[in-house]
């Protein structure tokens, strides 16, 4: 399985967005009875849960709670460093199924200049926008700050941390860029909804798209769920995004 994030900010003349994720996880969830409202969970790969109807955002993930331990990511036995953004990530301009299995993966979609453009996440140490517009040095307040955060520095790339420099960044908006993980081993898991879990700060600017998506074939389709309904507008918060029957009737979930 690979974990797929997607950040597309639209304004073409002032860009203050920015959005950081740190110490993913993946563990197991199981449906309750009672909806749980703004339920937290320690930052983990993906978890399980026992029956549900596909992806779900909004309220509909409050209909699970987290029942194990993580499967990966932070806190796991496996894929620690990589959950915690401890190992630097891959840039490319396209991507294909296979590719960069044992890494993270920062694609760029498209940009002002056009397709592919240079439009990365980036995995930094200050855990903060580089950008003109962000207004301080205060970093995301991760307990593993130390090993890095992952960030779509929309501001940085637009304005290369000057203001009224609109546009004459690295990569001037609007722009789309993609983080894929890793390859997750999920063997053992077949028949079992899963729930992504990851702590997120981002500041909202004409943004269209934050989003997660998840793939049992390395890539070639995905099942993709939009999250900004599950979060909220410079708030450091953790963000649980269920996908119920990603592994339904599959027997082989080592890509």
């Amino acid at each position: 399985m690979i974990i797929t994030y997607q950040s597309f900010n639209h304004d073409k003349n002032n860009t203050s967005f920015c959005s950081l994720i740190y110490r993913i996880a993946i563990g197991c969830a199981q449906q309750s009875d009672t909806p749980s409202i703004n339920e937290k969970v320690s930052s983990s790969g993906p978890t399980r849960a026992d029956r549900s109807n596909g992806a779900l955002g909004g309220s509909q993930n409050n209909n699970f709670v987290i029942n194990s331990a993580p499967i990966w990511g932070a806190g796991a036995s496996v894929g620690a460093s990589d959950g915690e953004f401890a190992n630097g990530f891959v840039t490319a301009t396209s991507y294909s199924a296979g590719d960069n299995t044992n890494s993270w993966t920062a694609l760029s979609v498209f940009d002002a200049n056009g397709t592919p453009g240079a439009a990365y996440w980036t995995r930094s140490l200050l855990g903060y926008s580089q950008g003109a517009y962000w207004n301080g040095t205060t970093p995301v307040a991760s307990t593993s700050a130390a090993n890095g955060v992952a960030i779509f520095d929309s501001d940085f790339m637009d304005n290369v941390g000057t203001q009224g420099a609109f546009g004459l960044g690295t990569s001037p908006s609007p722009h789309k860029g993609e983080l894929i993980s890793p390859r997750i081993d999920l063997t053992g898991y077949s028949n079992t909804a899963l729930s992504i879990n990851f702590f997120s700060f981002f500041r909202n600017f004409d943004t269209t798209e934050r989003s997660v998506s998840i793939s049992t074939d390395d890539g070639t389709s995905m099942t993709t769920v939009d999250y900004r309904s599950l979060s909220n507008n410079s708030t450091e918060e953790t963000v649980t995004v269920v996908f119920a029957t990603a592994t339904s009737g599959l027997s082989t979930l080592t890509q």
